[in-house]
């Protein structure tokens, strides 16, 4: 089972776990008191920091993260993936997020266990048994957030393909290629905009119209966490109904200067779903934009 582990400073570390026991060894190993006053020496200096944790990911994902270091306790997000057909023809995945609050560190091991076992929450679990407060929430395939129309224009998209950003963005001549560059450290953080509504375009930048509508896109929030080794992940909320969308990949620098780098941000949310952005980032504000493929519409993101 592939995982990675997230360290507080933003760098992660890539494993994989043949089975329970071997995960388990591998938690009970970390120092725990280390990452923790690395995180309380971050927080205590206002510096952006990560709460340090594991994510084990199958088709499902357990992602177990640092909530209290005076109470020793755990959160730990459980993702489900539900397969459905729309129309009886179209493969759809659902998504159930529950999130388990407060567990005590002695019974993370179980959490692991039982993920390695069932690939999916522990059914049953009380949470008067110190096994967390549970809350779930239902992250909705796009045809039931958005209009039957949106499925349609998915549909066509695949069948016509779109322009991608990197094909989209002109280099800047005064920048030079770095595909080797190492990202700077200090530029490591998370990024944050909000990319307005907009109407899709088709190829020849006119309105997409289908049954003589324009097809409306919803403002949505975006969060990206630029992490060392190379490593991105997105955490996309639509505006209109807060259902919120999760994608992890790799980034790759395409330009940098000594004012201006730009990332290409390769992303999927583990199963059918890819999309790509690139991160034009001044190095002397630490903000820039964002830019998507040809329909979307660009737009500001700032270090928090």
């Amino acid at each position: 089972m592939k995982a990675w582990f997230q360290f507080p400073n933003f760098e992660s570390k890539d494993l994989e776990f043949s089975n329970p026991k071997a995960a388990i060894e591998y938690w009970n190993s970390v120092d725990k008191k280390k990452l923790d006053k690395m995180q309380n020496k971050l927080d205590s200096e206002d510096e952006e920091y990560c709460p340090w944790g594991l994510c084990l990911i199958s088709t499902n994902r357990l992602h177990l993260y640092r909530k209290g270091v005076m109470s020793d306790t755990f959160d730990a997000s459980w993702t489900t993936e539900i397969n459905e057909k729309f129309l009886g023809l179209i493969n759809r995945t659902r998504q159930i997020e529950e999130i388990k609050e407060d567990i005590p560190s002695e019974n993370i091991p179980e959490h692991i266990k039982i993920f390695f076992e069932k690939g999916s929450s522990p059914e049953g679990i009380n949470p008067s048994n110190n096994h967390g407060n549970s809350k779930k929430r239902v992250k909705k395939p796009i045809y039931k957030r958005f209009s039957f129309y949106v499925v349609m224009v998915v549909i066509m998209l695949a069948m016509i393909g779109f322009q991608s950003p990197e094909e989209a963005v002109t280099e800047d001549n005064t920048s030079t290629k770095a595909s080797d560059s190492k990202f700077p450290e200090e530029l490591l953080g998370n990024y944050h905009g909000i990319q307005q509504g907009y109407f899709l375009k088709n190829q020849y930048g006119d309105d997409m119209i289908i049954a003589g509508k324009k097809v409306p896109m919803p403002s949505s929030d975006f969060k990206f966490l630029v992490k060392a080794n190379n490593v991105v992940s997105l955490q996309q909320t639509t505006l209109d109904d807060n259902s919120r969308f999760y994608f992890d990949g790799k980034y790759k620098i395409i330009s940098d200067s000594s004012e201006l780098i730009k990332i290409e941000c390769l992303l999927n949310d583990g199963q059918e779903s890819r999309t790509v952005y690139i991160l034009e980032i001044k190095k002397s504000d630490k903000a820039g934009k964002c830019i998507g493929h040809t329909s979307e519409p660009e737009f500001q993101i700032s270090k928090k």
